[in-house]
């Protein structure tokens, strides 16, 4: 889809599933979904937090990390 997210590169850690993980927490939970990438909040670069699956460009209404991060969720 134009415009949407890529895949993210899921660094291999031996001993831990990070593709668990990112689902417990809903990492790119809604990513891929018609009318959810539209909205994005760029972060500073000089932050140092990002969402594991966006980085500084957080996409809250395709992740539940990024709304986590922009302080939408609790």
């Amino acid at each position: 889809m134009e415009g949407s997210t890529p895949t993210p590169h899921i660094p291999v850690i031996e001993g831990v599933d990070l593709l668990a993980i990112f689902e417990r927490f809903g990492v790119g939970d809604l990513v891929g979904m018609e009318g959810t990438e539209d909205r994005v909040i760029e972060l500073s670069p000089r932050s140092d937090v990002v969402c594991p699956m966006h980085g500084l460009r957080l996409v809250p209404d395709a992740c539940r990390s990024c709304r986590f991060l922009a302080g939408e969720a609790a």
